[in-house]
Order: structure tokens, then sequence, then C-alpha cells
């Protein structure tokens, strides 16, 4: 008997089965290709914004090339200016090296031990510096201005200015340590400049180490004049202290009556092309005498070495009278000051007094005493120079000649 022909919904339900096994084994498949025009060439395009993900615990973060972007520069307006220096109120000198100084050394001034150093010269070759060798300092000042002058041996003989750093330290409290110390660097032109000074004070009151100017060193124990106050026109104050080369070898620095409260001080100069390091004041405390090296003579030590290119002077008082026991004092001497427009002649010594508004209207005498004072501009029946003057004079006094030989009074300036 013949099988009854299958029926045609069968075979196509096979069929719809075997092509969905197909498809589960094989996957989804594409879609068919369509007729569509052909498309461009692709291009390169910008990377996108990176995803934000999260970074690995303790990854860095992405750093970017740094950028070399100078710091503005602070605008500094100032308000007042310094003026002329005035009539000398108060002097000292010091030792000039110049002569034996082409030799190499100096003979005397000296003193590593006290603080006082006379050292113009290189280290080891020696070499004497003028620009460095302080002859004099004077001080005079008006109603805002102290003005301080360096009156030194001539200018650098390399460059032919002053490169060197000059200081003036000033104790305010007349215990033998700095207190303030105003230093400018290179001062250049006659015009007052805040350029290169800056004014240092030692907040914490170690300058001068255990035993004021007494040597320790070597020692780094302290941090000197730790404290900037003013740094070329940035501070409080933008006028505080300028500097500026005066007439001939003079170096003058201008600093604010106010910034200090200068009701008395004593006061120092430094020239010092050396160490110029506020931090490590003071030098001797630095550095023992071998490690500095001497420029004297007939030294063992000589030639300098760690401590060397730098000067400085004793220490005159102003706004008190001195007892003649501060530490660093200058020989302590009576001052003669000429308030009258005419000259005088003093007597023991025979020396000239200038008149007001000279260079030398200031005398010191070291020798205490009773001493007669002649004006020289006018004459007497007897054809003699009038005595106008007659005082006994102490070690630190202040003697002021007020009335010339006209019987006119005249006011101090």
């Amino acid at each position: 008997m013949s099988l009854p022909a299958p029926r045609r919904d069968v075979s196509l339900a096979v069929s719809l089965l075997l092509a969905l096994s197909l498809a589960c084994n094989l996957g989804t498949p594409s879609a068919p290709a369509q007729e569509a025009s052909p498309q461009p060439a692709s291009r390169p395009t910008a990377l996108p914004p990176p995803t934000a993900t999260a970074r690995p615990t303790g990854a860095p973060p992405p750093t970017e090339a740094p950028v070399d972007t100078p710091a503005p520069t602070p605008t500094v307006t100032h308000l007042i200016f310094p003026g002329e220096p005035g009539v000398t109120r108060a002097f000292m000198t010091d030792i000039r090296s110049a002569t034996a100084g082409a030799q190499g050394y100096t003979v005397t001034g000296d003193n590593y031990l006290r603080n006082r150093f006379e050292r113009p010269f290189t280290p080891q070759e020696m070499v004497y510096r003028p620009d460095l060798d302080i002859l004099r300092g004077d001080l005079t000042f008006d109603d805002a201005w102290l003005y301080f002058l360096f009156t030194l041996e001539g200018p650098s003989p390399t460059s032919g200015g002053f490169p060197g750093t000059y200081a003036v330290e000033l104790d305010t409290d007349v215990d033998g340590r700095g207190d303030w110390l105003i230093m400018a660097q290179g001062p250049v032109g006659t015009d007052w400049s805040t350029d290169g000074v800056q004014v240092w004070l030692d907040a914490n009151d170690d300058v001068g180490g255990q035993q004021v100017m007494t040597a320790e060193g070597p020692t780094q124990e302290g941090d000197g004049y730790e404290t900037l106050v003013f740094d070329q026109g940035l501070g409080d104050d933008p006028d505080a202290a300028w500097a500026r080369l005066g007439s001939s070898a003079q170096v003058q620095v201008a600093v604010k009556r106010d910034l200090i409260n200068d009701i008395s001080f004593l006061w120092a100069l430094w020239a010092d092309d050396g160490l110029k390091d506020p931090a490590r004041f003071d030098y001797h405390d630095r550095y023992s005498e071998e490690q500095a090296g001497s420029p004297l003579r007939d030294s063992p030590l000589r030639p300098l070495k760690e401590v060397a290119l730098v000067d400085n002077t004793c220490r005159m008082y102003y706004g008190f009278t001195p007892t003649g026991s501060e530490p660093g004092l200058c020989a302590v001497f009576a001052t003669i000051q000429n308030c009258t427009f005419h000259p005088m002649l003093i007597v023991p010594g025979n020396q000239i007094i200038g008149g007001q508004q000279t260079s030398d209207a200031f005398l010191q005498v070291s020798a205490p005493g009773t001493y007669e004072f002649y004006d020289q501009n006018v004459f007497d029946n007897n054809d003699m120079n009038p005595l106008v003057l007659t005082v006994s004079v102490q070690p630190g006094d202040l003697v002021q000649i007020v009335t010339d030989g006209n019987e006119m009074t005249w006011a101090c300036p």
C-alpha cells in the first residue's frame, strides 16, 4: 500500500524549525546591505574629550607642563624724599689703611676679638680696596630724616664706583647689641634712591651672642638680624630708607626718624663686600680668629681668610651723655659746637672752630679742663679778639657757643 503524500503545512513547519535552529547556532545575522551612494573616505578628527573615569586609588592626578609666568613687579609709590644733609651733629674718624694697604697689610685698627675690623682687603691675596676703607662717619639730621655720611678713601680701582654694601648699625637701647641694620648695596648716582636699600631688625635681641662685643666664634647660635622690615621700597613705609653718592668719595644713607623712634642710640658704620650677611652678625661670633685671619703685618694669622673685605667704626653716641662704659663706644670726647657765624679760637689748643653752617663748626676735645673761646671776626679797643666764653669741659659734654664778640646771640641749628 502506498504512503500518503506529506502535507504542505507540516513541511512548512519543519522548514521553520530548521531555520530557527540555524539562527540560534549562528547568532543574529547582520542587516542586509542597502543600496546607497558610496561614502567619502573618513577624515582624522580631534580626539573627543576624555570621559571622566575614576582613578585607581593612590594614582597621582594628571599633570600639565609647568608654565613659567614671571611674578608681577610691585609698584612702589614714594611720598617724600630725603633732602640735603645739614650741619654735622656728631662724627667719628677711622683708621686709614691706604699707605700700608698697597703692601697688603695694615698696622693698626683691627681688633677682631673686640668686634673692630680694619679689613679692606681681599682674602688670601690681600688686595687693598679703597672703596671699603672708611675714613670718617658723620651724622646730620632734620625734622624727618637722619643722614649718615661715609667718607671713604676712594672708588673701586676696578669698577670706578662703590660696589660694596654700606651699612649703618644702630644700638637703640645702648646695651652693646645692634638693634637695626640699614644696608645700601652698591649705591650709584647722586639722586636719592631706594634701590638696593634694606632695613633689618633684630627682633629677638640675639645679635652679639652671650657676651656683647666679645668674640665667641666659631658658633652657629642665633640668627642675627632676622626680620626684614624694608626692602627697596617694599614694607609698611615705602620711604623708610634711601641711599646715594655724595661729593667725592662719599656714600650717604638716609633713614626716617620715626622708623627707629630715635630718642637716643649708639651708631656705627660698616663697609662690606665680603660676607654681607645680616643673619651672621656679629661676624666674630661666627668665625674663630684663626678662621677669620688677620690683616695686621706682624700677626701669625695673616692673611685674611673667612672675614675679609670689611671695615667698621667704633660706636658714636647720639641723644644722651655717655658714661664711657657703653660697649663699643668710641673714645669719649667733649664736643664743642659753634652756633655763631664767627670763627672761634679755642685755648688751650689754639684751634679754630668754624662758624655755623660750615663743615668745621664742631670740634672734639679729649682732655678735660677749662677752655676759653675768642671771636676771630671782632676786635676790641686794644685790637684784640674778645673773649666770648670760658667753660669747664668734661668728656661727653656738649658745649655750644651761642654769643659772638658783638654780643649777638644765635640759635643752634
